[in-house]
């Protein structure tokens, strides 16, 4: 009898050290497709829903950058009204050139920056790097004391917002299917007219309230306020596209 039992207790520690290590043995990889064609139609439904959510809620940052992104583009217009033109001793040609040479930089950046950005395993990383970047040249033009300094500034401020709108839309691109990225796409040009609408307000606001604080002309005020906020958004913004 005690040898039956013996046997009876040897077995049983047998099969839980055999379940214990079939628990323990590396599982199989489950396939991230499979598991989705076997889920329940409303289960996948509200997951999708929830995932969208999310996106939407990052991706939305995009809008507030572009934004911010034609703000330092065209505040160089508002600061003319308060004498940048006057200070800066340049021509009406020499300030059109001002105008015009961000939009040199910005195309001979567009085709380079569309083959790195497909060449690299992150590229929001790329993105958040550019943003950066051209907050701090940005905030260059309000130290500019020549035509030559601000067109060299204003070139190299085309060179790297180059890489934001392609890179924008190549990241949703990735993330939204074919009839989510219509209307993805539709909101983050909104920011073009968003920016439209309030740039001349903003800058009327430091314009005119601004002009000669700490020894400074108002125009020169007006990039280096527009730009430290930019800068912000910027920075909260390369660390969440960065993840992306």
């Amino acid at each position: 009898m005690a040898d039956h039992i013996s046997k009876m207790g040897t077995s049983e520690a047998q099969d839980e050290k055999a379940g214990i290590s079939q628990l323990e043995a590396p599982q199989p990889p489950v396939d991230a497709a499979a598991a989705m064609a076997t889920m329940d139609p409303e289960h996948r439904a509200r997951v999708e829903k929830s995932l969208k959510r999310k996106l939407d809620l990052r991706c939305s940052l995009f809008v507030i950058i572009y934004i911010m992104n034609y703000l330092d583009r065209n505040n160089i217009a508002a600061a003319r009204l308060k004498g940048l033109q006057t200070d800066l001793k340049i021509t009406n040609t020499q300030y059109a050139t001002c105008l015009s040479i961000l939009y040199v930089g910005y195309i001979l950046m567009q085709v380079p920056s569309n083959m790195l950005i497909n060449r690299i395993k992150r590229p929001s990383v790329y993105i958040g790097v550019a943003m950066l970047l051209w907050g701090m040249v940005s905030t260059l033009s309000g130290i500019a004391h020549n035509f030559v300094g601000m067109v060299m500034i204003r070139f190299f401020l085309g060179f790297i917002e180059a890489a934001f709108l392609p890179g924008a839309l190549l990241i949703l691109s990735k993330w939204y299917t074919r009839k989510e990225l219509t209307l993805r796409n539709a909101i983050l040009f909104c920011g073009n007219l968003i920016s439209n609408a309030f740039s001349a307000l903003v800058g009327a606001g430091v314009l005119s309230n601004m002009q000669g604080t700490l020894g400074h002309a108002a125009w020169r005020w007006l990039f280096w306020s527009e730009c430290a906020m930019s800068s912000r958004k910027q920075i909260g913004g390369a660390a969440l596209t960065s993840r992306m």
